[in-house]
């Protein structure tokens, strides 16, 4: 079934706004009380967010290459699957170096290459209103970010940080696989299906 472009930058806005727990603005409300519990001072997370944050960024070449070699379906649901169990494994850190390891699998996962996936869907489905549609995803994306705090605050209110992690591990699973199986196809592009 053919689908709309404009239903697939419905799919790329979902997704980007899936990726807010592994963004800086979704992993904030976390910070006092993973500190608390894992006896880290804030400059101990800040700096395993920093060894995370860089390590994702290596990994960034290596996911455009698998969506150019493998598509855009099967990235999504690759990433997708990881990001999600990345996070739930945030619930079992327990001090700096896995904390560091966490964090950098959502970094790479979630802030890096599922953003990756949004953004590179968007491109290859719209030729004529590409710059609009990107603009609407980066607009629409960020304004489902900014609900992540709000959410991640009353889970944390209300089950403790470890629990939050694995409920936002399987809600972006929820999100992003039925996305990838039903609406994040390649359109018909030489060589490829």
């Amino acid at each position: 079934m053919a689908r709309s472009p404009w239903w697939v930058l419905v799919g790329a806005v979902l997704i980007q706004g899936a990726t807010s727990p592994g963004q800086t603005i979704g992993v904030s409300v976390f910070i006092d009380d993973m500190a608390s519990d894992l006896d880290l001072s804030r400059s101990g997370i800040s700096s395993a967010y920093l060894v995370g944050t860089v390590v994702g960024a290596i990994a960034m070449p290596a996911a455009g290459r698998l969506i150019d070699r493998r598509g855009l379906r099967f990235a999504t649901l690759l990433f997708g699957g990881l990001f999600g169990a990345v996070l739930i494994a945030m619930a079992g850190v327990a001090g700096f170096v896995t904390l560091a390891i966490g964090f950098a699998g959502t970094r790479a996962a979630g802030q890096g290459a599922l953003t990756l996936t949004a953004t590179t869907t968007v491109a290859v489905w719209f030729d004529e209103h590409r710059g609009l549609a990107n603009g609407i995803k980066t607009a629409s994306g960020g304004a489902l970010m900014a609900l992540a705090p709000i959410a991640s605050s009353a889970l944390i209110a209300t089950y403790g940080w470890r629990t939050s992690w694995v409920v936002l591990g399987i809600g972006a699973w929820l999100i992003v696989i039925p996305l990838g199986l039903w609406l994040v196809r390649n359109p018909a592009l030489p060589g490829r299906r």
